[in-house]
């Protein structure tokens, strides 16, 4: 036991005192911001596949990164926002699946599940193993109130050669119960 805690004390000094610049180069865990997604800002509304037409009003861009300058961008149809603005007792909608950007408007592949929720399941994205400003792998955890139960999804992983991010293959997701254990 006392070998966590010295472990547990050296990983907050190490990485309290990390610059920003060591963190880069760092497999550091980054989860989207939800307060820096916005609605869609008029220089990047070309982005918008045009399927996503009818969802314009609920589409937000959040950007990924371990600077100022994101590496990334995630575009969403936040699917909450869209029913609240139906009537009472609509149908239910099926959203078109998020997707990543490069920064310069390039697609790179898309998350299976919609985020932030794809009601009733609730998508947290987490952002790994970077490369300066580019993550090359994100975990999804999925937070399932039915039956399969919250659980990590298969990854998705940068490749060089395709330039997109794909999910990896492999059993479909370990349930980790129904706590944050994440």
């Amino acid at each position: 036991m006392r070998y966590v805690r010295i472990a547990i004390v050296v990983a907050l000094v190490t990485s309290a005192t990390a610059q920003p610049n060591d963190a880069a180069n760092r497999s550091e865990l980054v989860h989207l911001n939800l307060d820096s997604c916005v609605s869609l800002p008029s220089d990047k509304r070309s982005w918008l596949p045009k399927e996503w037409q009818p969802f314009k009003p609920f589409v937000k861009l959040c950007p990924v990164g371990m600077s100022n300058v994101p590496g990334l961008y995630v575009m969403s149809v936040w699917a909450d926002d869209f029913y609240l603005s139906q009537p009472a007792g609509s149908p239910a909608v099926r959203f078109p699946k998020p997707v990543l950007f490069r920064p310069d408007g390039k697609g790179v592949g898309e998350f299976p599940v919609g985020f932030p929720r794809d009601p009733p399941r609730t998508l947290d994205p987490i952002f790994i193993k970077w490369s300066g400003n580019f993550p090359h792998e994100i975990k999804l955890w999925l937070q399932d109130p039915a039956v399969l139960g919250d659980r990590y999804l298969p990854p998705l992983v940068w490749n060089e050669k395709t330039g997109r991010f794909s999910q990896k293959a492999g059993k479909k997701g370990a349930a980790h119960g129904t706590g944050s254990g994440h």
